[in-house]
């Protein structure tokens, strides 16, 4: 890590030779916690509730569905000082929202060694009124005799049964949703501050978990270490080979000292991740507006191997560079993406019928990717662009490349593949 003295000096024309490294810090990942720990964003407030207790009286969450309910305590001064109502708390309620790139929570220990926990939840906190609705509707009630009215005769009804695309409309619809969260049940939290032995805990087990650095990190610990490494040179053990070796950084001998010599198409792969973070598909002839005309195409389409996939002849962000997603919503992506490959389409309830056991790929998680990755349609979900022929004709041979990669991908996920088929049959 370099350390600048002025930062506002940097330009382009500095030469990295004379930028001394003055000292170096060991970085550790806690991964065993990033599905403990939550990013809050709340509202601003006026300067007037600086006096809130920063502590919430009481905190409730629905754990499927990623809902957080806080309360506050409101100042007894400010009490009934907006309007009738005189509530003594203050409701929030959270909204999840997609985490569009990289986030961690660092601590610096004693030794000065950075441990990082990565961030996959990130949600914002919106005020809540249903007290106060609640309120007008006990206010409007009105005793009513029962006497006064003679019971009504209903009517007996016969209902067929449902069909697949109603049920498919049914259950992609805000008030299945609604209903879906309001059956789930609310589980209590226990408040703890920063004083309390709960919180020295959560510190310890920060510094516990992260023993090794980054770099001998254990392979099922590698995910968020390989949502940084967009860059060419990879492992041999990444599943999308596709002569991105050419791109590797080499070594020349310069004298008797050797130096390294950074691939030009490093520049290239940045650009084309920048481009293709938001997760949509973008097409080869957009990108190559993008970028100089000095890069010409297979350099390009070279550079693209390395941090996308094609599908049907549009280029998707590789899911494992995806900022937000643990290894199992990796692997839920990369299946949407073969469907969208090989099918042109896909249901929910398949996926959903896939994942139907996971406490991870919830159906909200897969609505979410559904929306970056696909457009829904009558029949269900198909490509937001239409197949690209003129791509994959004019590149045929890495088009056939892609189509390579998509067979090993097929016959890693066969078993996932089998319960997606047997579900959209029924």
């Amino acid at each position: 890590i370099k350390l600048e003295d002025d930062v506002f000096m940097q330009t382009d024309d500095v030469n990295d030779d004379d930028d001394e490294v003055v000292r170096t810090i060991d970085v550790y990942l806690s991964p065993k916690l990033s599905e403990q720990i939550y990013l809050m964003q709340f509202p601003l407030q006026d300067s007037s509730s600086v006096a809130v207790p920063q502590l919430p009286a009481s905190a409730r969450i629905k754990k499927k569905h990623n809902i957080l309910e806080l309360e506050h305590p409101i100042p007894y001064s400010q009490i009934g000082a907006e309007g009738n109502y005189t509530f003594s708390t203050r409701k929030q309620i959270s909204h999840t929202i997609p985490v569009n790139t990289h986030l961690a929570l660092g601590k610096v220990s004693d030794d000065g060694s950075i441990h990082l926990v990565p961030l996959y939840h990130l949600t914002q906190m919106r005020p809540d009124f249903t007290h106060v609705n609640l309120q007008d509707e006990s206010s409007d009630d009105q005793p009513e005799d029962i006497n006064s009215k003679a019971p009504e005769k209903k009517p007996l009804l016969f209902q067929k049964k449902e069909s697949e695309r109603a049920a498919m409309i049914r259950k992609s619809s805000y008030a299945f949703k609604k209903a879906s969260e309001d059956e789930e049940e609310w589980q209590d939290l226990i408040i703890c501050g920063s004083e309390t032995p709960e919180y020295d805990q959560c510190q310890q087990a920060l510094l516990e978990d992260s023993r090794k650095p980054i770099a001998a990190v254990a392979d099922s610990e590698k995910n968020f270490v390989k949502t940084l490494d967009y860059l060419p040179g990879r492992s041999s053990d990444d599943p999308l080979d596709m002569r991105v070796a050419q791109a590797q950084i080499s070594t020349v001998a310069s004298g008797e000292q050797e130096q390294q010599e950074i691939s030009p198409l490093v520049p290239v792969v940045q650009k084309c991740t920048s481009l293709l973070s938001r997760g949509v598909p973008v097409p080869f002839s957009v990108i190559r507006l993008q970028l100089p005309s000095s890069v010409d195409d297979p350099d390009l389409i070279q550079a693209l191997s390395s941090c996308a996939v094609l599908v049907r002849g549009n280029f998707y962000l590789q899911s494992r560079l995806c900022s937000g997603l643990d290894s199992e919503l990796i692997q839920a992506r990369t299946l949407m993406l073969y469907l969208l490959h090989t099918d042109g389409q896909l249901q929910r309830k398949g996926i959903e019928a896939v994942y139907s056991e996971s406490d991870v790929v919830t159906s909200e998680w897969i609505h979410q990717i559904l929306q970056q990755v696909a457009l829904r349609r009558r029949h269900g979900w198909t490509t937001r662009l239409a197949d690209n022929v003129t791509f994959m004709a004019q590149f045929f041979e890495q088009t056939q490349l892609h189509n390579q990669y998509w067979e090993r991908v097929g016959n890693k996920l066969d078993d996932k593949l089998d319960i997606y088929r047997c579900n959209i049959l029924e």
